[in-house]
């Protein structure tokens, strides 16, 4: 026969022992909401930093997503720079180079003009700016500027000036090569 290993109530037997099992029920019943209470507390602070967390981190990616587009920004920036730059002196070389190239050299000119107004100032410089890249440091941007304002009004002049000219003299050659081509034939 097996025996029975539980443990079995006994009935209390004076009158107070009913008294004394309901204030432990009671008891335990205190501790069970108190730990339930305790639960949600902690189960709160945790959402609360979970949230402080995420607030946290929502911050630290936009951050960084900041620093990566001005990042960016000067890679864009030092590459249009150096674009830019490489442009400038080509138009540089073209204005030095004016004379020699018996005026040829005004229709680089004239294609950098345009291709400024397509692309902007990212690429192309306007005109009395190619000089300002040499001649005069970083330190002195305002007199910069004024130099430029000012060397910009005398190469525009100077290129119309020049274009018309050129305009002339392909005018004139023509007229040449007509009156010969008449006169042989």
């Amino acid at each position: 026969m097996a025996q029975n290993n539980t443990i079995e109530k006994k009935p209390a037997v004076n009158q107070f022992s009913g008294v004394d099992d309901r204030l432990l029920s009671l008891n335990q019943n205190d501790k069970k909401k108190q730990s339930l209470e305790e639960e949600k507390k902690e189960q709160s602070e945790k959402e609360a930093g979970s949230y402080r967390e995420r607030r946290r981190e929502a911050r630290l990616r936009v951050k960084r997503q900041q620093k990566i587009a001005i990042m960016k920004k000067e890679i864009a920036a030092h590459k249009s720079s150096s674009v830019r730059r490489m442009f400038s002196g080509l138009l540089r070389s073209a204005w030095i180079n004016l004379v020699p190239s018996g005026g040829t050299s005004i229709i680089y000119v004239n294609i950098h003009c345009g291709l400024r107004m397509l692309f902007g100032d990212k690429m192309f410089c306007e005109l009395g700016a190619e000089w300002m890249d040499v001649s005069i440091p970083k330190a002195d941007r305002a007199a910069n500027k004024k130099v430029s304002k000012q060397v910009k009004i005398v190469e525009q002049f100077g290129s119309g000036c020049f274009t018309v000219g050129c305009l002339f003299e392909v005018l004139i050659i023509l007229v040449i090569l007509q009156t010969l081509l008449s006169v042989i034939s």
